[in-house]
């Protein structure tokens, strides 16, 4: 979408980018003086995932949850992935009863039941919806102990 985008040309360090949307389905982006198109290219072509997760519970080991900042708080998410952004089926903006903003995620047959059981078995548990721009993992050896 046009907000990730903007955030991957914002990392490019270009003075005066442009970003517009052209049509429906389009988004033409100019970057004047970009030093390394090919680069560039490739930023802005990696794919994005979604991912949804539960937070972790109180208590949990640090190496089942990772932290992550949200609106000035520290967030420990749960390091399983419920689901992923393949099923998702349709995504929009709406307003609720209230006139706030909200966003409707609609899954398809497979993502359905699996969040319906996820969240069946997990009543009072917060749940997490990831949008992770790059994802890295490191392999840590651990010892006996669980230490690493």
């Amino acid at each position: 979408n046009r907000t990730t985008l903007l955030n991957r040309v914002d990392a490019l360090g270009v003075a005066e980018p442009t970003v517009q949307q052209q049509g429906a389905n389009r988004i033409v982006v100019e970057l004047p003086g970009v030093q390394d198109p090919a680069q560039a290219i490739r930023i802005l072509q990696r794919i994005a995932t979604l991912e949804f997760h539960l937070e972790a519970e109180i208590g949990a080991t640090s190496l089942s949850y990772e932290p992550y900042e949200y609106q000035g708080l520290l967030v420990n998410v749960d390091n399983d992935v419920i689901l992923q952004g393949d099923r998702v089926s349709n995504v929009r903006s709406t307003l609720d009863q209230n006139g706030l903003p909200q966003v409707q995620i609609n899954l398809d047959a497979q993502g359905g039941t699996q969040i319906n059981r996820v969240t069946r078995d997990n009543v009072g548990r917060m749940m997490d919806i990831l949008l992770i721009e790059t994802k890295s993992r490191t392999n840590t050896s651990l010892n006996e102990d669980g230490e690493e």
